[in-house]
Formats: C-alpha cells, sequence, structure tokens
C-alpha cells in the first residue's frame, strides 16, 4: 500500500481489479478507505465542531428511544440541544447540568449500476462512490448542522442579526457588529461561516480587509483563511448557506459536541450483472450553549 492512503490512482486501481475479479471484499475494503477519508474531511460541521471518536463503550441506551447516546455538561445557565438527524430540528431545550446526545444514523440511497457501466466508466471509479455517497452524507451532516443553528437563532433569545450596508454587501463594521453578538455575551467568537461568494464580496474590497497572510489565502483560492483574527470557513453549498449570510460561532469546547461511532462505512455486493453500493455512518452532535453562535444577514 502506497503511504498516501488517499491517492485516487491507487484506490482506483483496486477498484477496478476487485471489480474485474468479482473481489466484492477488496472492493468493500476500497470503499471503506476512501468514504472515511473523504467524510472525515470535508462537511464543514466538523471544521466549526470537530468531532470525537467514540466506541460503544462510551454510550448508554437512550432514555427516550433504543438508540445510544452521551450524556455530556451544559455550560452554566444556558440552554443545549441535541440533533435529531430525522428531517426537523429539536425544539426540545434542555436546562439544567446535563444533556442527551443522540447517536443517529446518516446513510446515502441504495445505488444500483450495472458490471459493464462500471468497467465502461471513463471518470475514475472513485468520482461515483463521491458524488452518489459521500457527498450525500456530508450534504446530510451540513444540512442538520444549519437546520438546528436556524431553529436556535430564531428563538425569543436567538442571535438572529439584520443589517443594511452601503454596498448591500458584507463589510468590516457588519461582522464587527456580528462578533459583537458573541462577544459582549461573555463568549469569543471563534469561526465564521459563508459561502463562497460572500467571501468573494469580501475579498473583492483588497488586501486592507484581510489579516497578515490571510490575502494569500484569498488570492489563491483556499478554502479556509482568517478574518478580523478568527477563522473563515467557506463553503459552496449555497443552498445551505445563502449569499449575504454569515455565521459566528464560538470555539467548540463553548459550543458543543460531536461524536463519531466508529468509522464511515461502505458496503457492497452483486447478483448476476448487478453492483449494489451503499454507504453509512453513526453520529452525534449537540449545542451545549445555544448562546454560543449567531447568524448575521446582510439586506
Amino acid at each position: 500500500m502506497p503511504s498516501n492512503v488517499n491517492d485516487q490512482v491507487y484506490l482506483d486501481q483496486l477498484f477496478t481489479s476487485a471489480l474485474r475479479n468479482r473481489n466484492m471484499v477488496k472492493v468493500a475494503d476500497a470503499g471503506n478507505l476512501y468514504v472515511k477519508l473523504r467524510m472525515r474531511e470535508y462537511p464543514f460541521c466538523r471544521v466549526i465542531l470537530p468531532p470525537t471518536p467514540i466506541t460503544q463503550a462510551d454510550c448508554q441506551r437512550s432514555l427516550t428511544n433504543d438508540t445510544l447516546s452521551v450524556i455530556k455538561d451544559i455550560a452554566p445557565e444556558a440552554e443545549a440541544v441535541s440533533l435529531t438527524f430525522r428531517g426537523k430540528p429539536d425544539h426540545r431545550y434542555i436546562t439544567g447540568s446535563r444533556y442527551e446526545i443522540g447517536i443517529h444514523k446518516i446513510s446515502s440511497l441504495m445505488y444500483t449500476k450495472e458490471e459493464a457501466e462500471l468497467m465502461a466508466y471513463e471518470a475514475p471509479i472513485t468520482t461515483l462512490i463521491e458524488e452518489d455517497i459521500v457527498k450525500v452524507m456530508q450534504k446530510e451532516e451540513d444540512a442538520h448542522f444549519i437546520q438546528q443553528c436556524e431553529d436556535i437563532v430564531s428563538r425569543p433569545n436567538g442571535k438572529s442579526i439584520e443589517l443594511k450596508t452601503a454596498s448591500g454587501k458584507i463589510d468590516k463594521s457588519a461582522l464587527t457588529f456580528l462578533t459583537n453578538a458573541l462577544d459582549g455575551d461573555e463568549l469569543e467568537t471563534a469561526c465564521f461561516l459563508m459561502a463562497k461568494t460572500t467571501w468573494n464580496d469580501w475579498a473583492a474590497q483588497g488586501s486592507e480587509v484581510f489579516d497578515i497572510g490571510a490575502w494569500d489565502v484569498a488570492k489563491n483560492g483556499y478554502k479556509e483563511g482568517t478574518i478580523l483574527g478568527r477563522k473563515c470557513v467557506v463553503t459552496m453549498k449555497e443552498d445551505l448557506v445563502p449569499n449575504n449570510v454569515v455565521w459566528a460561532f464560538a470555539s467548540p469546547e463553548y459550543l458543543g459536541h460531536m461524536f463519531t461511532l466508529g468509522d464511515a462505512k461502505f458496503w457492497v455486493d452483486s447478483e448476476a450483472e448487478q453492483i449494489f453500493m451503499k454507504g453509512w455512518e453513526y453520529i452525534g452532535m449537540g449545542f451545549g450553549n445555544t448562546k454560543a453562535l449567531a447568524k448575521l444577514t446582510i439586506k
């Protein structure tokens, strides 16, 4: 095996050879490796709230259903909420000393391809897995994360700010107003989340709006930089984070928790000429302090 296990050429060769020999065990091994690595890298929620790997021994049976859960502390005088990953945000906000974070399954659909299709596929086979399985699971994580964030800031004490700027676009004074929503509440803004188009509007103001070294990040097109001394996560998922919307988050220890129960998994099987593929994972996520995030919408 090459030292760089994320080497796409190696994985594609492994897939092609395994498919040709109908060795589904090796196909599954290659798929597991690819899905595991990609899921670690790309959902923006994992940058904002880095996951902690756990095992079944770290969990307990949920008090409300037959799934596993993890019990964590709530910040003093704060509310907490656990994500349900069931299509809508959880409205059960908890006060007290501890809250329960449920472990839930996220999965792709079952994809079916004919053997001849895969053999004739001109793009790398890992591209197929990326589009049909990995991106679906990544989008699911981020969608539920943002959905719960929206519910938090829409509540009576939520931090949802609407501002008009002279240009109708992001500027330094608007971001300062956003950071003050956390910094003025005995917290500290550690991270921004914005769409690529919003980042482009910020970059269009010139090098003077960037921190030392961050202008090179913007100029070279990296996905992450710093603005006003805070980490800035940039996403292409504009259906989740629209243009002119910026989120601010406190650092993970003040924001909440994310857990991954084992690695993301890839399953493959065959019947006659049909090849079946599916990916899934078990994760849990919760906000231990609903005051630790704020949303800015620029009008």
